[in-house]
């Protein structure tokens, strides 16, 4: 048996609030695994779009959360065919960040959860240089260093940036094992990060979001 593979054509959705030729900067959110994208738009269609425009891809892998109907999420990548799947994501955000013309604006990369994971591999391609990386109740991938092959150091990238671990102590998914792995992965990799801890478990509340934007955003939102 011989396993092959061909490129194809697909349609990819996203979302956008705010109008990005206007605005002075983007926020790009990637979501977590079984996420729905539009349930995600309308949480953060309630901010202020003057100065910013948001956008949030949908990932290429859409499905039915639970049995085969019902609430409909997608998934950026599972274990199987895996490194295929992440060429086809870095390769798909790339292509919609030229199709936007977004690389001229001040732009911050939001990864929740799983995404948080395709956020770091997206950076470190180097097809883009956001100010800020925000992962949000997710990790930095431990297997960053299978894309260095042809490049100088393909972790570049993600040394010259805002690195933020957004956390809650009340995160379901969140262990001290993992943390601790987290933090051996960050020093292996020689990334420098800031902590910002908020409260609201595995999920993005606006209002500390819009705390930790304060914090760390070189214009206002409005």
């Amino acid at each position: 048996m011989e396993i092959h593979h061909i490129k194809v054509q697909k349609s990819a959705r996203y979302i956008i609030i705010g109008d990005v030729s206007t605005a002075n900067q983007v926020v790009i959110i990637l979501h977590g695994y079984g996420q729905s994208v539009t349930r995600l738009a309308n949480k953060f269609s309630v901010l202020d779009t003057s100065n910013v425009a948001y956008i949030i891809p949908e990932g290429l892998h859409r499905f039915y959360t639970s049995g085969f109907s019902g609430d409909v999420g997608s998934s950026w990548m599972t274990r199987e065919d895996r490194l295929v799947d992440i060429d086809d994501y870095v390769g798909y955000l790339n292509q919609l960040a030229d199709a936007l013309e977004i690389r001229s604006k001040m732009i911050s990369v939001l990864g929740f959860s799983q995404g948080a994971a395709t956020a770091c591999r997206w950076v470190a391609d180097g097809n883009i240089q956001p100010i800020n990386l925000i992962l949000w109740a997710g990790l930095v991938p431990p297997d960053l260093e299978f894309q260095s092959e042809g490049q100088n150091d393909a972790l570049e990238p993600l040394r010259s940036l805002n690195l933020i671990l957004a956390h809650s102590p009340t995160d379901a998914f969140r262990t001290e094992e993992m943390w601790k792995r987290q933090y051996e992965v960050l020093n292996h990799y020689q990334l420098v990060y800031t902590e910002f801890e908020y409260v609201g478990g595995h999920r993005i509340p606006i209002d500390e979001f819009n705390r930790l934007w304060r914090e760390i955003n070189p214009l206002p939102l409005d």
